[in-house]
């Protein structure tokens, strides 16, 4: 019997970083918002990774999200992300400090272990910050505005009263960002700019190359003067005293249970951008450790990111194997990543795409007149369609000079570097 399948997400990933999700998911054991998922797959084709749950899998997830509802339990889940991210840190500046030439394969490979490992934990408890990981919790505040304040008002309200009075990711970067070049000396300026890309990795998803990072950092800081850096980042602060001030008056109008409801969602939103710079950022991080694999079994950096697992690395390093040139062509193919009930699926190429075909069945968007979805902000725009996937720091570039005022931007995930394409656009449609 064929089952039905929610989507999740579709974005440009490396294999690790895709599978490190589905195995985060299976072999999540955190006491803190732990999901014991059952069905659930991600494949890959054209380059983009696409993720996909049994809709018994999301009613799990939304079950789990009851837990906010407890006393304490926020305290207990931030403290557990903390802990976390700094072990994670930990670990980042330990391949840091390595001279990675003169480790043996069997150290590199201990080092990934426990960098793979942590990073699994960050994508497990990533969860509790998804639409699924909130159901709870925003459901109950809806109601409770339902209640208390008038229709035309409760999306405006639900984002003023869940907005966080601290500088998000994607601001605070900017004030830094705004700081940079203190010294006029070529080579300290240079250190700068590596400094700043590894306090907001995020922002390079997906980007091998310090060269490609540094010419990215170097153009913006020539087109961008200070003058208005500064006005972005006030403008930015006389919103949020702006907010600040009307969640004030709110608060005085709306019951104790508006609040608590309103600050669960303010503080795990916050945290969810703290996460989501240590996972999508941690390739870029660890990258002396695997430029030195991918050099050691003798595979291109693009390469290993787009089609290594964790198994193949084992090989490679413990048995000096690598994927052959007709098995690297099937997975730049199509790779498949599915787990149901913890047995494991994985196949490439043609087998992918037949089963991905069983999974999903045929897929046939040429007849589509209209895209459909939820709404995050109502109202009506009409504009040019751009549609933008971004794949790395270089083709983000592209994408902003190419994108103009007033278009209707279409994207996968978005993160925190599309700020400024989105402040162009007219409208957003994402997938996420």
């Amino acid at each position: 019997m064929n089952k039905d399948y929610c989507f999740g997400w579709q974005e440009k990933s490396s294999a690790l970083i895709g599978i490190g999700h589905q195995k985060a998911f299976a072999g999540n054991q955190n006491e803190i918002f732990a999901p014991k998922f059952e069905d659930y797959f991600v494949f890959w084709k054209a380059g983009q990774s696409h993720g996909y749950f049994s809709e018994e899998t999301i009613e799990i997830w939304k079950r789990e999200s009851r837990k906010f509802g407890e006393k304490e339990y926020l305290k207990k889940f931030l403290a557990e992300s903390a802990k976390i991210r700094n072990e994670f840190k930990e670990i980042i500046k330990k391949i840091e400090e390595k001279d990675m030439k003169k480790c043996t394969n069997a150290e590199l490979l201990e080092d990934f272990n426990e960098y793979y490992k942590k990073l699994q934990r960050i994508q497990a408890i990533y969860l509790a910050s998804q639409p699924e990981g909130v159901d709870f919790v925003n459901t109950k505040l809806n109601q409770r505005l339902k209640k208390e304040r008038n229709k035309e008002e409760i999306e405006e309200d639900h984002k003023i009263l869940t907005s966080s009075p601290k500088m998000d990711l994607t601001q605070q970067e900017r004030v830094d960002f705004s700081a940079l070049y203190q010294s006029n000396q070529s080579d300290e300026r240079e250190k700068e700019l590596i400094e700043h890309a590894k306090k907001y990795p995020c922002f390079f998803f997906n980007t091998y190359s310090w060269k490609s990072i540094l010419f990215y950092l170097e153009e913006r800081k020539r087109k961008s003067s200070k003058e208005e850096l500064r006005e972005e980042i006030e403008k930015a602060l006389e919103q949020k005293r702006k907010t600040e001030k009307k969640k004030k008056e709110l608060f005085v109008l709306l019951s104790e249970e508006v609040k608590e409801y309103a600050s669960i969602l303010m503080e795990l939103g916050h945290d969810r951008l703290q996460l989501k710079n240590c996972w999508s950022g941690a390739e870029l991080l660890a990258l002396p450790l695997f430029t030195e694999i991918a050099e050691r079994i003798n595979v291109p950096v693009e390469d290993f990111f787009a089609a290594y697992t964790e198994e193949d690395i084992e090989a490679g390093l413990l048995y000096g194997t690598k994927l052959d040139e007709e098995e690297m062509r099937k997975r730049k193919q199509a790779m498949l990543y599915h787990v149901d009930n913890g047995i494991v699926t994985f196949k490439t190429g043609e087998e992918a795409e037949k089963e991905i075909n069983n999974l999903l069945g045929a897929q046939n968007f040429s007849e589509q007149k209209e895209v459909k979805g939820m709404v995050a902000n109502s109202g009506s725009i009409s504009g040019r369609v751009r549609i933008v996937l971004i794949e790395d720091i270089e083709g983000f570039q592209k994408a902003l000079n190419e994108f103009e005022e007033g278009e209707i931007l279409v994207t996968t995930m978005t993160s925190p570097n599309m700020v400024p394409l989105i402040e162009k656009a007219a409208g957003i449609i994402t997938n996420e």
